[in-house]
């Protein structure tokens, strides 16, 4: 890769490789080979310009890095899938080039374009409000559109350009705003409900019949391949199990706390969990094909995420145009001055309550996000406001999500001590969470302990019954 040094200081390095160097797609799949690097932390690519901008955590390794550049060819590029934080902040970064665009335009446009070009041009984008003000006028609605048409329509009548061209300014970006806010809060609740997962392990059979596990992107599995989970893995594709049982977690399809226990030849689904056991599954659905992600766009197309209070601010509006039609027309006829009737109509007009509304929400969820909290849209933010009675889903939400040794009580002769390096000595061979937290303890304690059991048999559904039956024969083996 051609390429100029434009920034480097500390861990922090800027190269640009110009306007044609890579695809918006391109940079994507680039960030994803950078990334790669355990010193490399953080990549952001732009493909308008080329920057390529490294955040590393090893100044050590600045020569290195250069050299990683210095070997991407044009052949090695190729194109990926933005990640979700890259997601929300190219929708946050193109709503804010589109607004210092439209801004600068007006503005530029204003001195370098002669009075008949200008208002041609102003011709050219009232004529869009003019048609839908027409339309509510033939169709007798009494809306906004009506009086953003009547508006428009007065003022290029007494050639108030001035006045056209405010009221469309302030209307279109009231549009960028309404755009932006349901962007962020779709793909908020997208990147929420992902699964996030990059690689599975592939499941094939050599030539003696025997598996050959081997890691693999998820990109890559298709539909007829088999993959295996193991406890506490995610399954991030829809299947049936080849192989194996386990107690997979349905909360997230059924909203059922309490796993469900399957074995060969059931189906599964992403999104679920294997909470104890490993299968292997043969795939039926993967990426967007999944139940999961049919949900996901069910909730995208669905899910009417703007807040009720700018659906009540556009009734307002609604509500007080024919007031505000019948007041213009009756200054006119008690005055008979075009500019005193039209003042009427620009003082109540309704774009400040269409521009006010998104911006109080957009400022809200932005609050919260700072205070770490996640509001999936407006709607929600606004029911809050009306809650009397909050129910939490206790588990990672109010508590750590996972269980911690809270007492030892000790039985017979034996000392606690004894009890719990017991207990961890069987314990560690089991991912259940409550395992994980009796070994944690004896680790904490520092209680070591040798294998001085026979092999551990566990069996799905029964890990409880088999502990305790390990327990007791340790226990007594250590009596004799």
């Amino acid at each position: 890769m051609i390429y100029d040094i434009v920034y480097d200081k500390g861990t922090r390095l800027r190269v640009r490789a110009g306007k044609e160097a890579f695809t918006k797609e391109e940079t994507y799949g680039l960030s994803e080979t950078l990334l790669e690097y355990d010193f490399i932390d953080e990549v952001t690519i732009s493909h308008r310009n080329g920057s390529i901008l490294i955040f590393y955590n090893d100044i050590s390794k600045k020569a290195e890095i250069l050299h990683i550049l210095d070997k991407i060819s044009q052949a090695d590029l190729y194109e990926g899938k933005a990640t979700d934080n890259i997601s929300l902040a190219e929708i946050s970064n193109d709503f804010f080039f589109r607004l210092s665009k439209h801004v600068l335009k007006r503005y530029l446009f204003k001195i370098i374009l002669p009075i008949p070009f200008r208002k041609v041009r102003m011709l050219y984008h009232a004529a869009h409000y003019l048609y839908h003000g027409l339309d509510s006028l033939t169709s007798f609605r009494a809306d906004v559109a009506l009086l953003d048409g009547t508006a428009i329509a007065a003022s290029l009548i007494t050639r108030n350009y001035k006045s056209v061209g405010s009221m469309m300014f302030l209307l279109s970006i009231s549009d960028m705003l309404e755009d932006y806010t349901m962007q962020k809060t779709k793909s908020t609740l997208k990147s929420s409900l992902a699964l996030n997962i990059d690689s599975v392990w592939k499941v094939d059979i050599d030539d003696e019949g025997n598996e050959i596990e081997s890691q693999s992107p998820l990109s890559q599995i298709k539909k007829g391949d088999k993959i295996r989970i193991r406890t506490g893995a995610i399954i991030p594709v829809d299947g049936v199990i080849a192989d194996g049982d386990a107690m997979i977690n349905e909360a997230s399809m059924t909203g059922e706390s309490l796993a469900v226990h399957k074995s060969e030849g059931k189906a599964v689904h992403a999104g679920t969990v294997v909470e104890e056991g490993s299968i292997v599954i043969e795939v039926r659905s993967v990426n967007d094909e999944t139940r999961l992600n049919k949900i996901i766009d069910m909730i995208e197309d669905s899910e009417e995420l703007k807040a009720s209070i700018q659906s009540k601010a556009e009734k307002l509006a609604d509500s007080i145009v024919p007031y505000s039609l019948l007041t213009t027309a009756l200054t006119y006829l008690l005055t008979g001055n075009t500019s005193k009737a039209l003042a009427v109509l620009m003082v109540d007009f309704s774009c400040a309550i269409k521009l006010t509304t998104p911006i109080s929400v957009i400022s809200a969820m932005k609050e919260a996000s700072d205070n770490r909290m996640m509001v999936k849209g407006g709607k929600h933010l606004e029911s809050y406001a009306n809650a009397d009675t909050i129910v939490f889903d206790k588990t990672g939400t109010l508590t750590n999500a996972h269980p911690v040794l809270e007492k030892v009580i000790p039985c017979g002769k034996y000392e606690r001590d004894e009890v719990l390096r017991i207990a961890a000595c069987i314990e560690e061979h089991f991912a259940h969470s409550v395992a994980t937290a009796i070994v944690k303890q004896a680790e904490e304690e520092g209680l070591h302990h040798e294998e001085d059991h026979s092999e551990v048999e566990y069996i799905v559904a029964h890990g409880s019954q088999l502990h305790m039956m390990a327990k007791r024969q340790s226990l007594e083996a250590d009596t004799s």
